[in-house]
């Protein structure tokens, strides 16, 4: 599905952010990113999507290829129209807008209300708690909820690759535990492809087909998710991980 090889990133044209990494992502699987904060696993996806001109970033060498087509430096609305789309970390939403008007801006694509219904439908299904709230402004949902309409939001585009960016940030664990069992049966259901970037280690392993450990722009390390989860002392050297299954610096959750 997707292959990034020997990818360079910088911000405003000097800061060197990612280092020459290169990994695939095969289809139907997810493939997860892990490091530290500030490690770039962030920064690659941006520029995978075409996000990276938002933050004045900019893909200096290197190539992003998706199903065997080169797409290096599209624009965001380019990929989407490929079907790839990035869930951004900090649960996006548009505050002042309903649940029901969140999700139309998923599929603002699609032309016919028959189309939008049933995509909305189809959310609801994996995010029932969605439905109970259609006509709520977002920004009064909890942080949970909010988690699920992005995922949801980003559904209604009928992706074939989903980037997803700390879908466990500042959640209670009961909540992680959802959202990651619903991750996981959207892959089953859906045949959706998924590049996973997440703190939660412990997690991201559990559900993820491959991993690949990023330390200052590089890829250091590269494996069956399997194989990563049993090496803790890979898993403490390169990633700082404690009992929490979380990296240092994260975001505390919402009770």
């Amino acid at each position: 599905m997707l292959e990034v090889d020997n990818l360079r990133v910088a911000y405003n044209r000097v800061i060197q952010v990612i280092n020459g990494i290169s990994f695939t992502v095969p289809t139907g699987c997810i493939v997860t990113l892990l490091g530290a904060n500030g490690a770039g696993k962030s920064t690659t996806l941006k520029a995978i999507s075409g996000m990276l001109r938002s933050d004045n970033g900019l893909i200096t060498d290197g190539r992003v290829i998706l199903e065997g087509g080169a797409v290096t430096g599209f624009s965001a609305n380019q990929m989407v129209r490929r079907g790839v789309v990035h869930v951004m970390e900090g649960r996006v939403v548009f505050p002042d807008l309903t649940v029901k008007e969140n999700l139309h801006m998923g599929a603002f694509g699609a032309r016919h209300k028959s189309v939008m219904r049933s995509e909305i439908e189809r959310c609801i299904n994996y995010f029932p708690r969605l439905g109970d709230r259609l006509n709520t402004q977002a920004g009064y949902l909890s942080g949970g909820e909010q988690q699920m309409l992005v995922i949801g939001r980003a559904l209604m585009a009928h992706p074939r690759l989903m980037l997803l960016d700390e879908p466990s940030m500042g959640l209670s664990p009961l909540l992680v535990q959802e959202v990651f069992r619903i991750i996981e049966e959207i892959r089953n259901s859906e045949k959706l492809t998924i590049l996973l970037v997440e703190q939660n280690v412990k997690l991201a392993l559990k559900i993820a087909d491959h991993g690949y450990v990023i330390e200052r722009g590089m890829i250091k390390l590269a494996g069956p998710a399997g194989e990563l989860r049993q090496d803790e002392n890979l898993q403490k050297f390169y990633l700082g991980i404690g009992e929490t299954g979380r990296a240092p610096g994260t975001v505390q959750p919402e009770l």
